[in-house]
């Protein structure tokens, strides 16, 4: 993702958006093929539904953004919001015919991950310049990873990967080239020039807090958490109307 918005010169949220998907098909397509499950379901769902929507556009683009803002109360209602969320759709494993994790283990576990998501965030506020910049020898090895993974993974589903997913990327990698071959300016990275200040991190601590409150009390009360199979669906729903969207906007420079 990172390679394909500094080689396709990506500067709005709708490139985020297919660099975004690029990342969603590699990690579900090439490092773990579930990619080619349920076609043509699953060339959206969770490569683009979930890892563009929650992992990109919320996890990596919209909570850096309220972290540079510096304004606490955006923060605090972000996090405050995300530990809703994540209380709730824990329990969606519920009906996958896996036991339930219990509370206790829930909040070593919530407040572990959150722990280390704070040090990244910190890490790339710290040591990543606003203007990114890729080396060459990151790309080959990359490359060269990508390219054994397929080799060694990938082919042996047969021709699925050849039939639904280089087409797919390659197509996207198009719609990327054509809409970065005049863009000159960097728009997607401002606000980033301005760092966050250290006392916003311990409020993304919120997050495990709540969800392990949230996550406590349906377990308790034992509540009927069905409805969370709705939430793969609205995302794919999401995601495949956010794909399609991006690429107008990108491939005819539409804002």
């Amino acid at each position: 993702m990172l390679i394909a918005l500094q080689k396709f010169n990506v500067s709005n949220i709708w490139g985020l958006i297919l660099a975004g998907a690029l990342f969603g098909w590699w990690t579900e397509g090439i490092v773990i093929p579930i990619y080619y499950e349920a076609l043509p379901y699953s060339i959206f769902w969770p490569s683009i539904g979930w890892h563009v929507i929650v992992d990109v556009l919320l996890g990596w683009y919209l909570v850096r953004k309220v972290l540079h803002m510096n304004k606490p109360l955006f923060t605090i209602l972000l996090s405050s919001a995300l530990g809703v969320f994540w209380g709730i759709w824990a329990t969606w494993f519920w009906g996958e015919g896996m036991s339930p994790i219990a509370p206790t283990d829930f909040v070593i576990y919530s407040f572990f991950t959150v722990f280390l998501l704070i040090i990244a965030y910190w890490s790339i506020d710290s040591f990543n310049p606003v203007k990114m910049v890729i080396s060459k020898l990151e790309i080959i090895l990359f490359a060269m990873f990508s390219i054994f993974c397929f080799i060694t993974i990938t082919l042996s589903l047969g021709i699925l990967p050849i039939l639904y997913f280089v087409p797919m990327v390659a197509i996207t990698c198009v719609v990327l080239w054509i809409g970065g071959k005049t863009e000159k300016k960097h728009s997607l990275f401002s606000g980033f020039e301005v760092k966050s200040k250290k006392w916003q991190y311990p409020i993304l601590l919120l997050i495990p807090l709540i969800s392990s409150i949230v996550y406590n009390y349906i377990y308790k009360s034992k509540l009927d958490t069905g409805f969370t199979e709705l939430i793969p669906l609205a995302l794919l729903v999401a995601g495949v109307l956010l794909y399609l969207i991006a690429m107008v906007k990108v491939a005819f420079k539409t804002r």
